[in-house]
């Protein structure tokens, strides 16, 4: 006998199910044990979810063919294919792969169901989006990674969608203004926002077309002031009532702007963090009017995190009166040379915070005397449970 049958290698393969390691081994002989082996391994694994990326296949191929790159490429192909014609109805996909994964057989079923997707657009060519945008158009996430020159796949894969509801936008370099168009065209849809690295990037006037949006999050470091200009313009032209979570980080150049933001929101906001890394005097001055803004229109708010300087102590105590739902918060410091305000907030905890604030923070930055701890921990002596950290800063 020259080479085991098929039914044999089903029936070794299938003794070896929870030899993880040793059918890894037995996929990289053959495409035929290829075939065989991946549906055994993957027998378990739900089908409503997938990740199929393209560093996976490689790390397959490149102990296979090392060398001979059109083999390598035949080979990523025929594990793909099969992929995709096993996997039935997935429901998230991170797609990193520059192989037309629509073009498949099966395709149709593996990726109609479709409801969350990552692109990286260095890998992914406008063409396969087009095919991918007429076999799935439920989408209800998006993450967008990566540059292309070409983003007309992508924007046709975006118009076609009928219930969009969340973008994370995480581009490298510039996109097509068709892509902010596109967006602005599903604002009644989209209810969750996240900016990492789009300054610059992409022209933000579709904000003000987003009227459903719930949870905004913006990461931002090392812009140009024109960048942050034309950010800054289109956030205070828009409004956003339904609002239920900010997130910001890195940086606080536009504290004003969300100051402003929460002050046109109907009061449902829960989730407030503005924290940055870096140290931006000219932020300063504007944190007290985002803790004021915070202490009049957040009655709901359970969790803040954020930063405050040393004329801000007011705001505090006003936000610990108007916030009773409070259950975590985190005060920072602005890393400036007036330290003495550890005292005066201590005490404006010990006097004004809801029994429900059962987690706090504070900065390792600013002094503390013994007497103001043992006040503090006194008054929360009858609390259930209290999580109190200070966070020192090296």
């Amino acid at each position: 006998m020259k080479k085991l049958n098929i039914h044999c290698l089903i029936l070794i393969f299938d003794e070896l199910r929870a030899d993880k390691k040793s059918l890894y081994s037995c996929l990289l002989v053959n495409k035929e044990w290829c075939y065989l082996v991946i549906p055994i391994l993957w027998k378990n694994y739900p089908t409503y979810f997938i990740m199929i990326k393209a560093k996976i296949i490689n790390n397959i191929t490149n102990v296979v063919f090392k060398d001979f790159s059109k083999k390598r490429n035949l080979l990523e192909q025929e594990i793909y294919k099969l992929f995709v014609s096993q996997c039935k109805g997935i429901k998230e996909l991170e797609w990193q792969t520059s192989q037309p994964l629509p073009s498949f057989p099966g395709a149709l079923t593996c990726f109609s169901r479709l409801y969350s997707l990552q692109v990286d657009l260095s890998h992914v060519n406008s063409n396969n989006l087009y095919e991918m945008a007429h076999i799935c158009k439920d989408l209800g996430e998006l993450t967008i990674c990566g540059f292309s020159q070409d983003v007309r796949g992508l924007t046709f894969l975006i118009n076609e969608q009928r219930n969009l509801k969340s973008i994370t936008l995480n581009a490298k370099k510039e996109l097509c203004q068709e892509l902010s168009k596109v967006l602005a065209r599903k604002g009644h849809t989209i209810s969750n926002l996240s900016l990492v690295g789009s300054f610059g990037f992409i022209s933000h006037s579709f904000l003000t077309s987003l009227v459903n949006l719930k949870k905004l999050k913006v990461c931002y470091c090392f812009v140009k002031y024109e960048e942050i200009e034309e950010f800054q313009e289109y956030l205070a032209n828009s409004t956003f009532p339904e609002l239920q979570s900010l997130e910001i980080y890195y940086n606080l150049l536009c504290l004003k702007e969300f100051a402003k933001l929460i002050e046109k929101t109907e009061g449902n906001i829960s989730n407030i963090s503005s924290l940055s890394f870096l140290n931006f005097n000219s932020s300063t001055e504007y944190t007290g009017i985002f803790l004021k803004a915070i202490s009049n229109h957040c009655p709901k708010i359970k969790n803040l995190a954020t930063h405050i300087g040393p004329e801000d102590l007011k705001y505090v105590k006003s936000l610990l009166m108007n916030c009773r739902n409070l259950i975590s918060l985190n005060l920072d410091s602005l890393r400036e040379n007036n330290n003495n305000i550890g005292d005066e907030l201590l005490d404006i905890l010990t006097k004004f915070s809801p029994r429900c604030l059962t987690n706090i923070m504070i900065s390792g930055d600013w002094k503390y005397s013994i007497d103001s701890f043992e006040n503090y921990f006194e008054s929360y002596r009858e609390r259930k449970s209290l999580r109190f950290m200070i966070n020192f800063q090296i």
